[in-house]
């Protein structure tokens, strides 16, 4: 292979809950997503940008309190023409601008925006909407303070038990009136 070789660029996307056989359906699926370019899949947790195994994310899920998820599809996004070289740069400008450790939020950058930004980056093609609107509805739901949380990933799985930036990062948010209000309007019930 040349150092500047085309090289195929797929997207795995996981299934994060049970109940995606009926969300899915309607369009609301949540999902868990990597970027496969030269045998390598990278994705984004609440530890930062990593890389592991293609199809490999949740392997040994459900330890350590982290939900099982399971492989669901791949999805060619197109190629990249470059060098090696230069993935792990854009790679590395993404984890230490945009996808720092500890920035992780389940409504707006999660690993589906990872997955989103490095395809753009990669390939300059357009991500399924499918993938993350879930997480897009939640954001909106919850506002901007939406409550953080811990990726189903191999690295989740790994982790310690609990830390104090654990406890910290699982803690319940209190919705506002506004939120509770607009919620209850979406269930057609009174406030």
């Amino acid at each position: 292979m040349s150092a500047l070789d085309s090289r195929a660029v797929t997207l795995h996307v996981y299934d994060l809950h049970q109940a995606n056989g009926w969300l899915s359906r309607v369009g609301l699926g949540i999902y868990h997503s990597g970027v496969e370019i030269a045998g390598k899949e990278y994705t984004f947790s609440d530890d930062g940008v990593f890389h592991h195994a293609p199809k490999g994310a949740g392997r040994g899920g459900g330890q350590n309190g982290a939900p099982q998820i399971t492989f669901k599809c791949s999805v060619p996004v197109g190629t990249y023409d470059g060098s090696f070289n230069h993935v792990h740069a854009i790679v590395r400008r993404l984890r230490e601008t945009d996808f720092q450790p500890g920035t992780y939020n389940i409504g707006t950058k999660n690993c589906n925006h990872f997955a989103e930004a490095l395809v753009r980056e990669l390939t300059g093609a357009e991500f399924p909407a499918w993938v993350n609107r879930a997480a897009g509805m939640g954001g909106w739901l919850l506002g901007p303070k939406a409550a953080k949380g811990q990726e189903a990933s191999t690295a989740a799985a790994a982790a310690p038990a609990s830390t104090a930036a654990d406890a910290d990062r699982n803690k319940r948010r209190e919705m506002t009136e506004q939120q509770k209000a607009l919620l209850a309007k979406m269930k057609g019930q009174p406030k």
